[in-house]
């Protein structure tokens, strides 16, 4: 499994069925209408924000401990990881 730009999905769609339009194939309007609807219903895999978060609360929580800030400094590792993400749109 991969996790997708569902925003650019859409747009894409959105482009094929104003060709589609244009072309004058209205019978293929109401499949894309349909696939982007689908698109839009599905659940987020990877919530950016809310992972950034709770990494940010944990790591208040983590200066607390006697580890001579090993911990905190973990966890501000992690959030840089986690926000310059994969991008395998190459």
């Amino acid at each position: 499994m991969r996790l997708i730009n569902a925003d650019k999905l859409i747009r894409a769609l959105k482009r094929l069925a104003a060709d589609a339009a244009l072309k004058g194939c209205f019978e293929d309007l109401g499949e894309v209408s349909d696939a982007i609807y689908e698109v839009g219903k599905q659940p987020t895999a990877y919530d950016l924000d809310g992972v950034l978060e709770r990494l940010r609360e944990e790591r208040l929580l983590a200066y607390d401990k006697c580890d001579g800030g090993a911990s905190y400094k973990a966890y501000d590792k992690a959030i840089n990881i986690v926000k310059g993400g994969v991008n395998n749109d190459k």
